[in-house]
């Protein structure tokens, strides 16, 4: 289990958002050292997309267990969380690559290695990874948006950050949301709090996002998963997709470490609703892969 499971399971919301401050200034003290001795390892040959709540973590813990894979540095801490294209890149490239250690110990040897940030939401994110890396390997997961919605609430309540019942939130979101992405969009030095807390329908409209990634990525370059099927036959899908990044052939081992937390059952008027205002945004979706996840099915999450 991660540091940052076991903090977020046994402190209350406030402790957690200051410790979770604490975590990133160490982290950004050690990173600033790494800076001024230039301390710098090569890009990251792939990167776990999103969606957010879509099992990123998960994917990203295994392929980490590759032989020929070394992890970002602070994985323990930040769960190959860097955040860089989208709220940190403000700070440069160099910043970006002192996260990344050398095969050999030598920061300016490369290293097969990548990183699990929630990008696909977030329009700028393209372009600056196809202008730093441009022929990375791109991963999304995309996970069933009425459970994704869900999920993604349980986490913001857990930290603190909603205070709202999950109704209710999903009756304020446009409110919170409202002129969010076009300043998004306009302003690509804005960050947008509301937008990366509170948007529990909107990322779930994948269909809106991924034409950003096909629009500057070659189409191979990017596998889309559907997270359902990564748990369903993890075997199968981690073999696809280390196929995918360029690693060798492997048979990972046995998992237990992945994180769980438990909570009500979505109730079932409400998921009836959601699936409702999914449908056309998931049909649009299937049209666009050629594949239809079974989302939009009556037994789908219940």
């Amino acid at each position: 289990m991660h540091v940052r499971e076991l903090m977020i399971k046994t402190l209350p919301p406030v402790a957690k958002r200051a410790l979770l401050r604490q975590r990133d200034t160490l982290i950004d003290g050690v990173i600033k050292v790494r800076q001024i001795a230039g301390r710098k390892g090569g890009l990251p040959q792939f990167i776990i997309i999103g969606g957010q709540k879509c099992g990123t973590t998960f994917l990203y813990d295994r392929l980490n267990q590759h032989p020929d894979v070394r992890p970002c540095l602070f994985d323990a801490l930040n769960d190959g969380e860097i955040h860089y294209f989208h709220r940190r890149f403000c700070e440069g490239p160099d910043w970006y690559r002192a996260f990344f250690p050398s095969q050999n110990g030598h920061d300016s040897a490369p290293v097969f290695s990548g990183e699990a940030s929630g990008y696909i939401y977030y329009p700028h994110a393209p372009a600056r990874i196809r202008a730093l890396i441009p022929d990375a390997r791109l991963i999304a997961l995309l996970r069933n948006p009425v459970d994704r919605a869900y999920s993604h609430y349980q986490h913001e309540a857990r930290l603190g950050f909603e205070s709202l019942s999950f109704a209710e939130a999903i009756d304020r979101e446009p409110e919170r949301l409202t002129g969010e992405y076009e300043r998004v969009k306009a302003d690509p030095s804005y960050f947008s709090f509301n937008r990366n807390h509170f948007s529990y329908l909107e990322r779930g409209i994948y269909a809106d996002q991924l034409p950003w990634w096909w629009e500057v990525f070659p189409k191979e370059h990017l596998m889309i998963v559907q997270s359902e099927q990564l748990y369903r036959e993890p075997q199968a899908t981690l073999q696809s997709i280390t196929e995918f990044t360029g690693l060798p052939s492997w048979t990972p081992p046995p998992y237990s470490g992945h994180k769980s937390y438990g909570y009500e059952k979505l109730d079932d008027a409400l998921r009836q609703s959601l699936r409702k205002f999914f449908k056309p945004h998931n049909e649009r979706l299937f049209n666009m892969l050629g594949v239809d996840y079974g989302w939009n099915d009556n037994a789908a999450g219940a």
